[in-house]
């Protein structure tokens, strides 16, 4: 077009873009397993994403992002996150290999994905180059890596929200080994009733009770 400069380059998140501007810019899977491995890999490339929109002109641009999601909370999370809460408005898709019934939904887990059969699908994403066959031999591979990769999906483990708070020598440090107490004088006597209730194997409800004497060292 015998312009100044070319109308459209092509760049890497690790080259450094100085000086130049661009009413669009696209994304083409900038991030990678290579991206994610860590916190700071991840965070990383979510502030890599935040500087290519400062060679965004000021009026008029826009942004693209396309990619595979890798981590819970990686760049692509993150920018769906900003979405719920920032003005700017953002248009986005998700696009799983296939779109599952609804009575089939609960198979998106890494244990029952393997069960997932070609009658639980309703629908392919691209029915000619991914059709079942290809769906099943993803899942077969590796479950786990086919429900993030390909159906977008990552499940919270039963333990994600627990987070220990201590140490081991904090645990120590406040553990009393038995006898501790045995020379203690005996100021107060407690009795502990537990109102639930539990059935053993005959059946017959019954009442844990407890008795515990509180003594002091002093």
């Amino acid at each position: 077009m015998n312009l100044i400069q070319p109308s459209a380059s092509k760049s890497s998140a690790e080259t450094a873009e100085t000086g130049g501007r661009a009413e669009v810019i696209i994304e083409d899977d900038i991030i990678s397993n290579l991206t994610v491995g860590t916190e700071e890999q991840i965070q990383k490339s979510i502030n890599v994403h935040d500087l290519l929109q400062k060679l965004r002109e000021v009026l008029g641009s826009f942004t693209v992002v396309v990619g595979t999601p890798w981590a819970l909370n990686d760049l692509y999370a993150t920018l769906l996150k900003r979405a719920e809460v920032d003005d700017e408005p953002m248009a986005s898709r998700i696009d799983p290999i296939v779109t599952l019934k609804k009575e089939a939904q609960h198979k998106l887990t890494p244990a029952l994905l393997p069960s997932l059969t070609q009658e639980d699908v309703e629908s392919y994403l691209l029915p000619v180059r991914m059709p079942w066959r290809f769906v099943k031999k993803e899942i077969s591979a590796n479950p786990t890596f086919a429900l993030s990769q390909n159906f977008c999906v990552f499940p919270n483990n039963a333990g994600d929200e627990i987070r220990i708070l201590f140490s081991e020598d904090d645990l120590n440090a406040h553990v009393r080994q038995e006898g501790y107490f045995s020379d203690a004088q005996r100021i107060e006597t407690i009795v502990c009733c537990d109102p639930s209730f539990q059935r053993f194997r005959n059946s017959r409800p019954v009442s844990n009770n407890c008795h515990e004497d509180i003594s002091s060292p002093r």
